[in-house]
């Protein structure tokens, strides 16, 4: 999930955007994205979960109009399949609605949680690579004064990792291993002018 494509329509419903404040939901939007249509079973396999801790999120993301689903007799043996509606899913920032904002700010809460709980799951030995070009656990913070060029580049870097990421469809590649990237890009503005606001 990322905030803007003009390819697809965007998430604005509040309906849509509090089903998405749930980490196992995003979960399954970012298999999805990435891995194309799956049944229940295949769903849960490139997630490492059970079938049935799925399908509570799957009737949700469903009912909110997020997600498709076949009926089971449509796929023989493969079962019921679900897809996305649109991709690549995104939601649409709307920074004079509150309703907005504040749902907005549930979703990416619960992508900071995720991500620090899979940080502490991989920071063990024999499951993450911390040094050299195949490096994949990484965390870290910066600050700095950007010109509006600048800000561009960042901007054309960040949709290139995401790009990277969501073209990597499924496990089907020798030596691919499932990860994740989480960010957070914001402006800093004074103290003074938050507290104003």
């Amino acid at each position: 999930m990322h905030v803007s494509a003009p390819s697809s329509p965007g998430i604005k419903s509040l309906r849509q955007i509090r089903a998405l404040a749930s980490a196992d939901r995003q979960d399954i939007v970012d298999a999805l994205e990435s891995a194309g249509p799956c049944s229940v079973r295949e769903l849960a396999t490139l997630l490492g979960r059970r079938p049935d801790a799925l399908y509570y999120h799957i009737r949700v993301l469903r009912e909110v109009g997020l997600l498709s689903q076949s009926s089971p007799e449509e796929n023989g043996e493969r079962g019921a399949v679900v897809d996305l509606l649109f991709r690549p899913l995104h939601l649409v920032y709307e920074l004079g609605d509150r309703a907005n904002r504040e749902g907005v700010c549930r979703v990416v809460g619960a992508m900071a949680r995720s991500a620090q709980r899979d940080f502490r799951r991989a920071f063990r030995p024999g499951v993450a690579q911390v040094e050299g070009p195949a490096r994949d656990l990484w965390a870290a913070r910066c600050q700095g004064w950007l010109s509006d060029e600048d800000m561009h580049e960042v901007n054309r870097m960040l949709s290139r990792v995401l790009s990277i990421l969501r073209a990597r469809q499924a496990p089907t590649r020798t030596g691919a291993k499932r990860r994740e990237i989480t960010f957070i890009l914001a402006p800093l503005p004074s103290r003074r002018s938050s507290k104003s606001s």
